[in-house]
């Protein structure tokens, strides 16, 4: 599994196994933030809520499609995301398909994902959204000490859920998202399973 930098990657030992035991038992080690999981509030912020303290109604809902993947963007900025304002709704969850997801497994996926410019994070919260999912490992370049996009979305109370993959396979604009993260008290983010729902015509 692929990892932000300095982060140790999932290690899952068998505690008892079938041909010995009768049955299959093991233990998962894992930092918080690897794969697709959900950052809350407290990640960056001192008195921000934690993962079990976030609102289940901000991580199910109804959810807009912002698809980025064709203009193969460095740093996305408040102009970049203007030209959907008419499509997302206050309240809503904010999905970001810049294509990052398709480099997985290469060195590009770490190293040189899209980021959220100061504006473009003023700019979401601006829209009163609920909650911000997006296909890179993070919304601030990498290496970032200040991690201005994560300290505006999450001082917000927004919670920002991070490598989502397969968007490409939306074929709505709008659907119903599903984020369920692991209900760890006082955590500062959990591991997810989310899931789009698309109603059939």
């Amino acid at each position: 599994m692929m990892v932000y930098p300095g982060l140790s990657r999932p290690i899952l030992e068998w505690l008892a196994t079938y041909q010995q035991d009768g049955h299959w038992s093991s233990r998962l080690t894992l930092p918080a933030h690897v794969g697709t999981h959900i950052d809350a509030p407290k990640h960056f912020m001192l008195d921000g809520e934690s993962i079990d303290q976030v609102a289940l109604e901000k991580l199910v809902g109804e959810a807009v499609l912002v698809d980025l993947s064709h203009q193969q963007l460095r740093a996305i900025s408040a102009a970049h995301l203007q030209s959907f304002e008419d499509n997302i709704r206050q309240g809503d969850i904010v999905i970001l398909n810049t294509g990052t997801y398709k480099k997985y497994n290469s060195k590009d996926f770490i190293t040189s994902y899209p980021y959220l410019t100061l504006d473009a994070a003023e700019w979401l919260v601006e829209r009163r959204i609920a909650c911000l999912g997006v296909d890179m490992m993070a919304i601030d370049p990498l290496g970032s000490k200040e991690s201005p996009a994560h300290h505006v979305i999450l001082g917000a109370g927004i919670p920002i859920v991070e490598n989502l993959a397969h968007l490409d396979q939306l074929d709505s604009p709008r659907f119903l998202f599903i984020a369920l993260p692991l209900k760890v008290t006082g955590g500062e983010g959990a591991p997810c399973r989310a899931i789009a729902v698309i109603e059939e015509e």
